[in-house]
């Protein structure tokens, strides 16, 4: 029946409205009809589906309950706009958004490194992190992305995270490259895992034994 999936509509239309994209606009004003008319068990759906602080400010009467969420709602949604209107010109700035086998101009690479400059402060890390991966599908041959997501994920701090992009790499793109297996080595270090450094250091000395920077690290590690 149309009235018992109301309160799933609603909670769609609310997740489509406070996202950063073209057509929360457009969900925005039908999730406003839909609060104009809400039943209790709408009201309930909504407020379960606010973050913690406004679900807390939903409380009294039926009116009461929908003015605050109609007021938490509002909220989310202007903050959406703002982000959307932010992200709109890095967006644009963004020309090949796709992997290809022909090499990525630097200016390109640049402006991926500028769209995660503008987004890493704002401290959303679901949207941060989407942006990394989408960065690197266009990225996937140029090993400073995948250390700045790696660096990124160790600051949080989330270790498991960052060995986990750091492993995706190097069985990936760098399996015969030394960038990401160093950065992998270095990160074992850090977390205390001894022996899985020692394995990765070995590895990749048996693989590069010319590579200076290697044998310092790796020299530095044994000691």
């Amino acid at each position: 029946r149309p009235e018992a999936d109301a309160p799933k509509v609603a909670a769609l239309c609310l997740r489509a409205s406070t996202a950063a994209c073209d057509f929360a606009e457009r969900y925005f004003a039908k999730l406003e009809g839909l609060l104009d008319a809400a039943t209790d068990d709408v009201l309930t759906a909504l407020a379960a589906a606010l973050p913690e602080d406004a679900r807390a400010a939903v409380t009294g009467s039926e009116e009461e309950r929908k003015t605050a969420v109609k007021a938490a709602v509002k909220t989310l949604h202007d903050a959406a706009k703002d982000a959307a209107a932010r992200k709109a010109p890095l967006e644009a700035s963004i020309t090949r958004p796709y992997f290809h086998v022909k090499p990525l101009e630097q200016e390109q690479r640049d402006r991926w490194a500028a769209y995660l400059d503008a987004l890493i402060p704002l401290g959303d890390r679901a949207e941060t992190q989407q942006i990394f991966e989408r960065g690197l599908i266009a990225c996937n041959m140029y090993a400073e992305l995948w250390v700045r997501y790696a660096q990124y994920l160790e600051g949080l701090p989330d270790i498991e995270a960052a060995r986990a992009v750091l492993t995706r790499g190097v069985e990936g793109p760098f399996k015969r490259r030394p960038d990401l297996r160093l950065q992998l080595a270095m990160l074992e270090e850090l977390d205390g895992r001894v022996d899985a450094a020692r394995k990765r250091y070995a590895e990749l000395s048996d693989a590069a034994p010319a590579a200076v920077e290697l044998a310092l690290h790796y020299a530095n590690f044994e000691r």
